[in-house]
This record gives C-alpha cells, structure tokens and sequence, in this order.
C-alpha cells in the first residue's frame, strides 16, 4: 500500500489480485480553508512542547480534508503503533456487523456462546445475566480486567470465572477482560479475529494498511482491548467511517442505527473517571466528549476525537503513560488553541495580511511540522558531572529485582554511553513474566521467552571482578551495535543487558532480549543523580526508567518502567557498593 499526495488529494493505493486500484479518500487543504488559522496548530503544537507531552504524531481532519499531518522522528507515516484501548472501538464495530447480519442479539446473554469456557466453574449467577450490551457498555459484573486476578492463560474463560463484584446492567466499571471476551465471541462466530474480520468486510477496501495487526493472547485471540498495531492515517480512515454514520460514498458498511447507539451516552462516568476527559459518559466501547462528541480513547494518549457538528476529527498517538494528566493535556491543547477558535482567523491586528491570509503561517507550520521529534529535555546540562558515575562498576546486595552487578560507559566526547546489567537468569526477561501475564501477547521465539534470543540483539558481556574498560566493551560489540554473544554465554545462571544511551541526544537501538526498538538518553537529575530513560516505541509503548544515586560508596538504582507484561525485572530498588 501507498500513500500518493496529488494536487492536493490524499489518495490510498491498494494493490489486489496483481492490479492497482486507486481511490481518493481526502483531500488535503491549508487550513485556513476549512476554518483553521495556521498560526493556533502551531499554537497547539508548541502548548504540548511546553507541557513536555511526548507526542509521536498527529492529524487534524476538518470538512473531508486532512489539514494537518505531524510525524515526531523516528515515527513516520508508515510507522505501525500499538493504539491500546483505541481496539475497543473496532471490537464494537464488529459486535454491530455481527448485530447487523443477525448472527447475534445484544441482549444475548454472553454465556450462552461460551460453554467451553465454564466447564468445571460455578459460574455466579451476576454472570450468567451478563449481556452483550452489557459488555459494550462496560456495564459487565466485574469491578476491573478479570484476566490479571488469575494464574491462567485463558483470559476468556477468566471473565466468567472470577468473582463478580455487583449486578450487570447497572454500574459502569471500566473492564478490558468484557472487550476481549467480545473479540473472542467475533472469533467463535467467524473463525476470524477482530481485524481480519473487519478488513474483509470493510477496512481493506476503505484504504486500511495491509500491515497492519493484532497482538494476540496466549489462546490465538486478538486483544480486543488493546491489540491492534495500525497506522495513524488507519484511524483517521476508521474515524471518517464512524462519524459518517458507518458510510462511506455511497456503501452503507454498518448500519447507521448500530452507530448512532454506540457513540451516545449509555453510562455516565463522573465518578469512576481519571481525568476530566473521561467524565462525560459512555457509549458502546467509545467515550464521549465535551461538545457533543465521542473519541476512541487509549492508554497513553492513542485518541480518535470525533466531533460531527463541526465535521472535525483529530487522531494522536503518543506516550503520556508515566503522567495520565498528560493525556489530559492533549485535550485541553487542542480545544484551547483549535476547538475554541474554530472559524476565527483574524489572529491578531499586529500581523501581517500574509500571516491573516494563512500563506506565512502555513509556511511555517509546514517547516515546524518537518523538523518534530520525540525529545528528552535536559535537566541539567552540565555533563561533567556524569564523570561520577562513568567508567564505574556497582556490585549489589541480594535484591528482588535479582540485579548482582551493573557497569557505566560514556565515550570520551559525552555523545552517547552505556549501561551493562547483570541479572539472575530466573529473574531477567521473559523468566521473570508471572504466570498471570506469561506470553500474553503470543511471544514468538525470535522475541523474548526462555533463552530464545537472536545473536544479533542478545547482550552477553558478563561484568567480571576486575571491571572491564571502556575498549574491552567495545572489542566485544557486534555490528548491530549491541556487545557478541560470544562472551560467557556459557554462563546461563546471569542474563546480561547491554542498553545504549545518548548524552546530548536521544539514540535509537533495539532492546536486549525484547527486539523492541527503543530512544534512550541519560539525564543529569542532581549533583549525585543521574537517570537513563527509555521510550520503548514497539509492540509495547512505554517509559523505562533506571535512576541512579550516589553516596559516597553507596548507590542505589531504582529502576521503573509502565508495561503491564514487559521488562518486569526493571523494577524496584537494589542498593550496593561502587568499586
């Protein structure tokens, strides 16, 4: 699949059965076309820069035109990102096709399709009146995620085993196990998971990307909560279906009846919402918003704002996992500086007619918008304070996190560095995973699990006693920029990380053990501290934190990162010694 701009349309190419089929989807306008002064999204822009929100894109989408498409490098247009809870959505979407083509009835009990799951269960009697609509509008018998109370892999079955907390059909309580359980009920109707079914019977030919995919459970099932990997520009075509009322040109794909329900308020959330942006309702696995409108919301702010009295859409993907009021951020950005001054383009009577027409400031919002990337803001620039730690081997007491030794190395130009990591071997990777959440997201053998590990990301420079210089890492570094896994691999007892850092700049590398791809760069917090931060930017979209503190001889790490599955032997505090 191609993205071609052509005379200012956006036009999806999709290739089938060895022909090309082209089909124009959006046009692109300036947009002070369509109502939108240039200057208030770079206004926008620069409010989430100030608010340290870490973007990685954006696209703002008025009157059928795109009029705004950011990409914060090393993201780009085709780069697939994991949406989160924004998979909600399309799991409902299906539940209405499937509603639809009368295959199901909302007001089928959800039981009644899953005997195989409650073999051997004394199933509650609040489950057993648990509805489909029930379950789309997070008005299920559970309190929270059924799947993280078990020790077992099979989140489907967990939804009816787990105790219920109240009465369904009453209360709103947000539960991811309720959407799962209805992506696996798409899945027992039509032998297809929630994306492959909706590509055949609308996404692809709508300009979907072919690549694509769902993360799937440990029993085959797309995470129905949270699993799609799709591009930006594959939401902002799922947004343009569901605000016009689930047509497209002259193709009804859903009825307009299903959608109609499932973006007007069903729930109210005041009291069980985080932010303000969750407090204005819930439809049928989408919120409502401020002004009339509703979004696909996910975790860490992956948003699919749609407001159709203003035929206005703006699609996000970002990570605001370590502050949720970041996230909020996002909301309030966008209404102060788009949303509140739609169609009031006289900015100022200080600038230029240039500036009032749009040509100058649309100039520089395209110069703008070409140079974004994801950055790491000092917080003290003065490196030579790193030299504290730099060329230093911190050996540790006996700790949960199982971390025995760690080793720092910063070149000699302050450019860029690295942390060696020694863990026990049933503490590190995929070993460490408990057995509520091992394999969650079907692991193959070429990620983490066991010491399935390809040479070409494997870590194996072991930390000796006599503590390695800067030149002996470097002797023993691949070509992939990672250390060979010729050293003491034979040592199966300690699994060792090798993570790169940037000091001046974020730097790009792929995760030991993990294969994710990750921006990472080292902070001088205070005289004695210092923390490396990671942005994982894969399948898991998340912040990984190792601070490191000095005193005297002593140091203590605390390592912290927001994975619900991943990277769990990065947490905690290890103490030890500097030698």
């Amino acid at each position: 699949m191609a993205f071609l701009l052509y005379n200012g349309y956006y036009y999806i190419r999709i290739k089938r059965i060895g022909e090309c089929i082209m089909r124009m989807y959006f046009e692109r306008k300036r947009p002070e076309e369509v109502g939108i002064a240039s200057e208030n999204i770079i206004r926008f822009i620069d409010e989430l820069k100030k608010e340290h929100v870490n973007m990685h894109s954006f696209i703002l989408y008025r009157r059928n035109s795109i009029i705004a498409e950011a990409y914060y490098a090393p993201y780009t247009r085709d780069t697939l990102h994991r949406v989160f809870s924004v998979t909600k959505s399309f799991t409902s979407v299906a539940i209405g096709i499937l509603a639809d083509e009368k295959k199901i009835d909302l007001d089928d009990k959800i039981i009644d399709y899953f005997a195989d799951k409650t073999d051997g269960i004394e199933v509650h009697k609040y489950i057993k009146d648990i509805t489909i609509r029930d379950m789309l509008m997070m008005s299920t018998a559970h309190e929270a995620t059924t799947y993280k109370k078990v020790t077992h892999n099979d989140y489907v079955r967990s939804f009816f085993e787990v105790e219920p907390s109240h009465y369904p059909g009453t209360s709103y309580a947000y539960d991811t196990s309720s959407s799962h359980t209805l992506a696996a009920l798409v899945k027992k109707i039509t032998g297809k998971n929630i994306l492959e079914f909706l590509k055949e019977k609308c996404l692809t030919e709508l300009g979907f990307s072919d690549e694509s995919y769902g993360i799937s459970d440990p029993m085959g099932i797309t995470m129905g909560g949270s699993g799609i990997m799709a591009k930006p520009i594959d939401l902002l075509i799922f947004a343009n279906l569901i605000m016009n009322g689930g047509r497209v040109k002259d193709r009804q794909y859903i009825s307009k009846e299903y959608i109609t329900l499932a973006t007007t308020c069903k729930r109210n959330t005041y009291v069980r919402s985080n932010v303000d942006a969750e407090r204005y309702g819930y439809g049928y696995q989408f919120f409502m918003t401020k002004y009339n409108g509703f979004c696909c919301y996910g975790m860490g702010g992956q948003l699919v704002l749609c407001y159709p009295d203003k035929e206005l859409i703006l699609v996000t993907t970002a990570d605001t996992q370590d502050s949720q009021e970041k996230t909020q951020r996002i909301y309030d950005a966008f209404y102060r500086n788009i949303y509140d001054k739609l169609d009031v383009l006289n900015i100022s009577d200080n600038i230029s007619e240039d500036s009032k027409s749009g040509n100058k400031s649309y100039e520089e919002l395209l110069d703008i918008i070409g140079s974004l990337k994801i950055e790491e803001d000092d917080i003290d620039s003065d490196y030579e304070k790193l030299k504290l730690i730099d060329k230093k081997k911190f050996v540790f007491d006996d700790n949960p996190a199982g971390l025995i030794k760690a080793y720092i190395d910063i070149d000699n130009n302050n450019e860029s560095g690295s942390i060696i990591l020694d863990f026990k071997n049933d503490n590190a990777s995929g070993n460490n995973i408990s057995n509520a959440n091992a394999n969650s997201y079907n692991i193959s053998n070429d990620n983490v699990s066991g010491n399935n590990i390809s040479n070409a990301n494997a870590s194996s420079y072991s930390i000796n006693d006599d503590k390695p210089s800067g030149d002996d890492i470097n002797n023993h570094k691949s070509s992939s920029g990672n250390v060979s896994n010729k050293a003491n691999m034979e040592d199966k007892a300690i699994r060792t990380y090798r993570i790169e850092f940037g000091v001046k700049e974020l730097k790009e590398s792929i995760f030991p053990y993990y294969n994710m791809r990750y921006l990472a760069k080292i902070l001088v917090a205070f005289k004695d501290t210092f923390i490396i931060r990671c942005h994982i930017i894969d399948e898991s979209v998340c912040p990984l934190y190792i601070e490191v503190t000095t005193n005297g001889d002593n140091v203590t790490f605390y390592m912290k990162n927001k994975d619900e599955v991943f990277f769990k032997e990065f947490n905690g505090y290890v103490s030890g010694k500097i030698h």
